[in-house]
């Protein structure tokens, strides 16, 4: 029997910290004896393009426009990104009408800044501060901007990935953007870097992973170049979006060219059953959790539930110093009743909120501490339910281990406890995201939010009080709500604004099309517009709606909030800039 040789790729996304995704995903493998290799593409993908012959690459571009006198948006575009940093880069002089003539005077001196701006994030990293932190976050922002410049209209960031002008949920505009090397900085990156591992090591089976709408090109790019270079290797696609959107993924006959099976749900227990399955000439069916392709029509077989305390630790790459470290202890969520989320959808396909053990946990978490010291540990659960947290705090604080943590809560009465806010303190919880998501509490009843809006006042309080940084969502225009509700909203920020420290997220509502409404969307008032191309994916429906605000009047009060309680300085990432000491 031939050892099937497993890889597991992250396309590219995000600067800051890896998904725990596919490191899960490896240390479970790994802990089955199974031969596995991952790559996380984040960390060389920024270390590919933030270099001075990028950057140089990218002033060369932008004086051929400035020349030309040609696309005004291009010019007006770096001017936007260069201003939040201009004192700092461009020592001496002041914005002006002709700032793209003053940053390419000032190339060198530019490009220096930011290779610098990008060394201490790679060789310090949190160890500077939040002031100088937030600096060098904005300097890295414009450099990429910079290096983008050749492949316009792409724009490379470090909070989004890769942003292009093709519609990553439109097939026909990914297998043009795959091939485009003009405009997808992808072909010469993967050329370099990941297309050689993969030759070098020719998996029998490789996965690849999608958790956001930006990695989806990054990893059709990928799959294309294996089936046409590696026709022997077997491929699967999973990650959260791939979960959601499996059964529209799965009708598009075209998208079958690109991968052999696809993954829904957590993938532990699907990847080693496959891989024993490569190995034996089983039959797929004994794999749980997959959907694969038989006589022309998709096979789904039966779904199994992973059981988290039969995971290993996640195996981290080598990482930053003071690096921030995503774990996550429970999978799904406790409440799971919000009708405007994908939860109830998550349930009924995927199982009901799961946990791993705290004594587990911390076994993990000391592990953590011990090899990589990191400044902050990303708890990426949807939220955990206080009884869990304070049992976990209590066992963090018998430990004495000195972490620094953030975690996602639910607004719950028990927050509203000083002395508990004061425990999770003393427990190393630095940071808490937590759904206001209207100020209206009629609005949030009818959502079954299951919180009050006076409880998220006095949660905030109590976490400024004791130092821990509270950040909130909230939502405009969620059904029937009007304009009047919607202002209460911005009353609520108004009056707490002094008392949150950390990310005021505010979206318009997005009807997704696994939420509750969308079931039964006759309920809320909502006509959904049915899909216009059937080749096209659908994680968000259009809908008109018969009273309340509409999506266009959602979006205009929810862009006015923004510029009202969002720093634009300080852009995105506030939520964990602002954990810095």
């Amino acid at each position: 029997m031939n050892q099937v040789k497993t890889m597991l790729i992250a396309p590219p996304h995000f600067l800051y910290f890896n998904s725990v995704g596919i490191p899960q995903l490896t240390g479970y493998l790994k802990s089955k004896g199974r031969r596995v290799k991952q790559i996380l593409a984040d960390n060389l993908f920024y270390d590919y393009f933030m270099t001075e012959e990028h950057l140089r690459k990218g002033f060369s571009h932008l004086r051929t426009q400035v020349g030309k006198g040609l696309k005004e948006e291009i010019i007006d575009d770096i001017e936007r990104y260069i201003l939040p940093v201009h004192k700092s880069i461009i020592q001496g002089n002041s914005p002006n009408k002709d700032l793209a003539s003053q940053i390419l005077k000032k190339e060198s001196q530019i490009i220096q800044s930011v290779l610098q701006a990008y060394t201490d994030f790679k060789t310090k990293n949190t160890r500077i501060g939040k002031d100088r932190f937030h600096l060098n976050h904005l300097i890295i922002k414009f450099g990429l901007r910079m290096c983008s410049l050749p492949y316009y209209p792409t724009v490379i960031d470090p909070m989004q990935g890769i942003t292009m002008r093709y519609d990553p949920l439109k097939i026909s505009d990914i297998e043009e953007a795959i091939k485009d090397a003009e405009e997808n900085p992808l072909l010469s990156f993967y050329e370099e870097k990941i297309f050689p591992q993969l030759r070098e090591y020719k998996p029998s089976l490789l996965g690849v992973q999608i958790n956001h709408e930006s990695q989806i090109i990054p990893a059709f790019t990928i799959l294309a170049w294996v089936k046409r270079r590696l026709p022997q290797t077997k491929t699967i696609l999973g990650g959260s979006l791939v979960s959601y959107l499996k059964d529209q993924v799965a009708e598009i006959d075209r998208l079958w060219d690109y991968f052999d099976f696809l993954g829904a749900g957590m993938g532990e227990y699907t990847l080693d059953a496959l891989v024993e399955c490569l190995e034996t000439s089983a039959d797929y069916k004994k794999v749980p959790n997959l959907l694969y392709r038989k006589d022309g029509t998709t096979q789904k077989t039966a779904f199994q539930k992973v059981d988290l305390n039969d995971l290993s630790l996640p195996h981290y790459d080598e990482s930053k110093p003071k690096p921030i470290i995503p774990y996550f202890s429970s999978s799904g969520c406790y409440w799971a009743r919000c009708k405007f989320c994908e939860y109830p959808y998550h349930h009924t396909e995927f199982g009901h909120y799961n946990s791993k053990s705290v004594n587990l946990v911390i076994e993990d978490l000391r592990q953590i501490k011990d090899k990589f010291d990191p400044h902050l540990i990303f708890f990426c659960d949807s939220d955990i339910q206080p009884g869990r947290l304070e049992e976990l705090s209590d066992a963090l604080i018998q430990e004495d281990l000195g972490l620094n943590l953030f975690v996602w809560i639910r607004a719950e009465k028990e927050f509203t406890s000083l002395e508990f806010c004061r425990k999770l303190k003393k427990a190393g919880i630095g940071a808490a995201w937590m759904g206001l998501e209207a100020g209206s509490q009629r609005m949030n009843d009818a959502m079954d939010k299951g919180i009050q809006v006076n409880d998220v006042e006095q949660i905030i309080r109590n976490f400024h009080e004791v130092g821990i940084i509270a950040n909130l969502f909230s939502i405009v225009g969620l059904p029937g709500e009007t304009r009047e509700e919607a202002l209460l909203t911005r009353d609520f920020f108004t009056r707490n604004g002094d008392f949150i420290k950390g990310d005021i997220s505010i979206s318009s509502f997005m009807l997704s099309t696994y939420c509750l409404i969308s079931k039964h969307p006759e309920r809320f008032g909502i006509k959904i517009l049915p899909p216009e191309d059937h080749q096209y994916l659908y994680p968000i429906l259009d809908y008109t709606i018969d009273k309340g605000l509409s999506a266009e009047e959602a979006a205009d009060l929810r862009d006015i909030f923004r510029k009202e309680f969002n720093d634009s300085s300080y852009t995105e990432g506030k939520f964990f800039i602002s954990t810095l000491e």
